[in-house]
């Protein structure tokens, strides 16, 4: 399994392109290898070595994309060979450690020699863990089951395998995104849409929880924060809203972050800590006046948007951010030029408008007002045009969390706006009303 694993290591190192690097993370072959590995090293106790295996399955090209690195140049040449050693009459315990240490030594040459961050090693994963300060949850596929890692603050790692199959789990996933991709309006529709009567949505949620929580949650103290790294399909849950004995959800218990891989959080939290206490710049746009063509194919002006947008710019100068430093733009300057040139460089950026998921993901868009030379998208491939300093952005519009659900995170809008410069994003998961997340905005600002 080391073998396997570190061969293709070596092999992605020589993909010069991020889409085909994503292929090559989301190829059958690789994921097996990967489930193969961390099975292995669970089942021998071998938990932070699991966890490493895990988590160089997740994100890499993200990882790439966020370091700087990958994108440009003449790929580099495969590592060299190194042979496996081999540990006769050796306990399981050392032969483990040892298999990981030649993983991480053959695969890791390239990534250092393009200046890459190389993936977390075991003895990384412990002590970035107590850096972080909060227990992580990484939920893993592993073959026909799935594996729950739950990295303690001390860097200890409990290991526990979901009661469900892989096949029953994502049956209760496939309910749940069933009854939300229909159960809200799109934002500006006031007609009332009955959530699909197939599926038990309250069943599910309840399943998911002792699926995936259930297991580890004796490890959890209440009021904790959380953060989830999950896998493929399961990025696409609202685990918010998971909710175990006593009805009690899971929001209501922890403060939820969500990362594609722990090297990702490694990579953010590399610029250092985030000690404003309010925006330097910010861009607060809402009720683009999108093209007359986006009208006639049933999209709506928001006017619990525009709203929205002058709130946050109020509360903005009231917390004393400069009003030459806050770009408000509603209605026909809310328009696609402005975003790439004044967004370009805030650590604040509040978007209330339309979006679309697209097939292929990078088609994914944000729809702003029309002007020379740009037609209103802006899509998910354009978004890191736009560099943004260490931002938080709020993406107010319809399901700008959805994508395509990869090895290497949720290919979309979030991904993109990581990849272009942010910290945090915001996202939803379903289609939302205009009035009611104007009212989230509200409360979060507070917050």
């Amino acid at each position: 399994s080391f073998a396997a694993a570190a061969t293709l290591d070596a092999r992605r190192a020589t993909i010069g392109s991020d889409r085909f690097r994503v292929g090559f993370d989301e190829s059958t072959r690789r994921r097996e290898v990967y489930e193969d590995l961390v099975g292995r090293l669970v089942v021998y106790g071998a938990g932070v070595e699991a966890v490493a295996a895990a988590d160089r399955s997740r994100a890499r090209s993200l990882n790439e994309l966020l370091t700087g690195t990958g994108t440009t140049g003449d790929p580099p040449a495969s590592a060299p060979a190194e042979k496996l050693p081999t540990l006769e009459g050796e306990d399981a315990q050392q032969a483990l450690q040892e298999g990981a240490n030649y993983l991480f030594r053959t695969a890791d040459v390239t990534l250092r020699k393009r200046g890459a961050a190389a993936p977390l090693r075991a003895d990384e994963v412990a002590a970035f863990a107590q850096t972080i300060g909060s227990p992580v949850l990484l939920i893993q596929p592993v073959q026909q089951q799935v594996a729950l890692l739950l990295v303690r603050p001390s860097g200890e790692v409990r290991t526990e395998f979901s009661p469900l199959s892989l096949a029953d789990l994502l049956n209760l996933v496939d309910t749940v995104q069933k009854q939300f991709f229909i159960r809200l309006v799109p934002r500006g529709e006031n007609e009332e849409v009955e959530p699909s009567p197939q599926g038990d949505l309250d069943g599910a949620l309840k399943g998911l929880w002792s699926a995936l929580i259930g297991p580890i949650a004796d490890s959890l103290s209440e009021g904790e924060p959380l953060i989830l790294v999950p896998y493929r399909e399961f990025s696409l849950i609202p685990f918010g809203l998971l909710h175990g004995p006593g009805g009690r959800r899971l929001i209501d218990l922890h403060a939820l972050s969500i990362v594609p891989s722990l090297a990702t959080l490694r990579a953010l939290r590399s610029r250092g800590p985030w000690t404003r206490t309010q925006p330097v710049r910010a861009y607060v746009a809402g009720d683009p006046a999108i093209a007359l063509r986006f009208l006639a194919a049933g999209l709506k002006r928001l006017p619990a948007a525009r709203a929205e947008a002058e709130a946050v710019t109020a509360s903005l100068k009231a917390a004393g951010v400069s009003e030459g430093n806050i770009f408000f733009r509603v209605d026909n300057t809310a328009h696609e030029e402005s975003y790439r040139r004044e967004a370009r460089g805030c650590d604040l950026v509040h978007l209330a408008c339309h979006a679309k998921v697209g097939v292929p993901a990078y088609t994914s868009c944000l729809y702003f007002a029309p002007y020379s030379p740009y037609d209103g998208m802006l899509l998910a491939s354009e978004v890191a045009d736009v560099r943004l300093d260490d931002a938080l952005v709020f993406l107010s519009a319809c399901e700008t969390g959805q994508g395509r659900a990869t090895a290497d995170g949720v290919i979309g809008l979030g991904r993109a706006f990581l990849e272009a410069g942010a910290r945090a994003v915001i996202l939803s998961l379903w289609k939302v009303e205009d009035a009611a997340t104007a009212a989230l905005s509200s409360h979060f600002y507070r917050a």
